[in-house]
């Protein structure tokens, strides 16, 4: 049985999303020194606003999950390598931002829930 989907769906997709991020910039912080190493990242906006657009499936929702690339348009080292600390450490703190967000307002969304459960009982 399909369902529309609801704000838990986008959040949850949005959690999967920022959950790939992280890993992606923990890769890139590990290989910060590894010769010929081009760091990662991750699409998931287009695919979440494709599916705001179009979607009337909740299970088209939660089967975003973001995908990994390599943007290749950072300035390369003389090792071959691409990867900023200093950009690695923004990207962080914003996906960390971001995660936070998502999660309080997750939060929000099942504590109305659970009110709405024990003033109806």
């Amino acid at each position: 049985m399909s369902s529309r989907p609801g704000m838990i769906d986008y959040l949850n997709a949005g959690l999967r999303s920022a959950d790939l991020r992280q890993r992606a910039i923990a890769s890139n912080l590990s290989n910060l020194h590894s010769s010929g190493y081009r760091r990662l990242d991750v699409k998931f906006q287009d695919a979440l606003a494709d599916a705001i657009e179009s979607s009337s499936d909740a299970s088209e929702v939660n089967s975003i999950t973001g995908e990994l690339f390599r943007p290749n348009t950072s300035a390369v080292g003389a090792n071959g390598n691409d990867v900023s600390i200093d950009e690695e450490v923004g990207h962080l703190m914003s996906n960390s931002g971001r995660y936070k967000t998502l999660m309080a307002i997750l939060r929000k969304n099942y504590d109305q829930m659970s009110m709405a459960m024990k003033t109806e009982g």
